[in-house]
């Protein structure tokens, strides 16, 4: 029997450790002692899991594999915890405004001297003085929101290494391929070795994640620096939802797309349509 189409999409964990993984973004200021900055976008986090499983079981995934699955897309933007939108819009809006590449590949790709890891270093080297110049200090806080982008990675790793002991504590069984799907947004070439199953749950995380982020016409022009949806109106999902069956279903087609090279993901070049204007999928 066919699903109604405004039917949820699952989440297989239960509510109180979804919580619990929720707060793995809260992260402590290092200005303010005693005060937590909250995690930028819970509900994006949830929504994007929501979708990764269906796809993922749509595609034969087993229950154990897609349990695990969802716990890595619901931290996939882990590396972002302590995200600061005012300081972090302010570097990447000054560096769009002057054509500057804002991930670690398209970076590489326009300074190929560049050492590879190494791309947050060469950002600082070459722009430092400019963005002072223009008013925005570049303190060490600053410099963690540039490392959330160019070096997503090194931030990942270490988020996880300090989360670690508490996942544990939840009684998450962690694999490394958890970890690689989760970076393959920014990292594509580190999965290069890894087997089929591994990418396809990779392809599936970067196309539900990028439906998710524009498929809703009342968020801002810029994922990070969106105000948040704070009235009731804002945060009820309209019915036509991608967290919901018929959206994952669609986005189930997406993958496949993706994953038969019909898309180009890895290039943030997906588009969708809301409310007949073509969006881009985030950067």
């Amino acid at each position: 029997m066919m699903q109604h189409a405004h039917t949820r999409a699952p989440i297989l964990v239960p509510r109180a450790l979804l919580t619990r993984l929720m707060r793995l973004y809260d992260y402590p200021h290092p200005i303010h002692r005693g005060r937590i900055i909250r995690g930028y976008d819970r509900p994006h986090a949830v929504r994007t899991a929501r979708m990764c499983v269906v796809v993922a079981k749509a595609l034969g995934h087993g229950a154990e594999r897609t349990h695990q699955y969802q716990i890595a897309c619901l931290l996939h933007d882990l590396g972002r915890a302590g995200l600061d939108r005012r300081l972090f819009g302010k570097i990447w809006s000054w560096a769009k405004e002057r054509g500057i590449p804002t991930r670690p590949r398209e970076w590489r790709a326009m300074h190929p001297e560049t050492t590879y890891g190494r791309e947050t270093e060469a950002f600082l080297r070459c722009y430092r003085n400019d963005l002072e110049a223009d008013g925005i200090t570049m303190t060490a806080w600053a410099k963690e929101q540039v490392e959330m982008r160019l070096g997503y990675s090194r931030r990942l790793v270490r988020r996880l290494r300090t989360v670690r002991p508490a996942i544990r504590k939840m009684g998450v069984s962690w694999a490394p391929w958890m970890q690689q799907v989760m970076l393959y947004y920014y990292y594509p070439e580190k999965l290069a070795s890894a087997k089929p199953w591994i990418k396809q749950l990779a392809e599936i995380l970067v196309a539900c994640e990028q439906f998710e982020a524009y498929s809703n016409q009342r968020r801002g022009r810029d994922y990070y620096v969106r105000k948040k949806e704070r009235d009731q109106r804002t945060r009820r999902r309209p019915r036509s939802s991608w967290s919901s069956i018929r959206g994952a279903n669609s986005c189930a087609r997406l993958a496949r797309d993706c994953m038969r090279g019909r898309l180009r993901t890895r290039s943030a070049s997906i588009a969708t349509t809301t409310s007949g204007r073509s969006t881009r999928a985030r950067t």
